[in-house]
């Protein structure tokens, strides 16, 4: 999980957001506030061997469905940083 983050990167795609993150052994939940009870919006898990797959709830006018969410899998960081950063976006918690 941490190859995906050198902090170069990190900076440079975190600069228009506000984001805050939780962590397990191999999740990251990004969240849109300071608050340890606030839903993640977006959800990034290392995947040994396939890369990391990317999950982001849907907002509330698009869920087909009560806690819907939309997931992708990237086999390389430059896509994998591609669909965070269309996660967060599609999320509804950055504008």
């Amino acid at each position: 999980m941490l190859s995906l983050f050198p902090m170069p990167m990190l900076t440079e795609v975190c600069v228009p957001f506000n984001v805050w993150g939780s962590t397990s052994l191999a999740h990251l939940w990004l969240l849109a506030a300071d608050d340890c009870c606030s839903p993640w919006l977006v959800c990034i898990t290392a995947i040994p061997s396939e890369g990391h797959r990317i999950q982001y709830k849907t907002v509330e006018a698009e869920e087909p469905r009560p806690e819907a969410s939309v997931e992708g899998v990237a086999s390389d960081e430059a896509t994998a940083w591609r669909l965070i950063l269309s996660a967060m976006r599609r999320s509804g918690g950055w504008t």
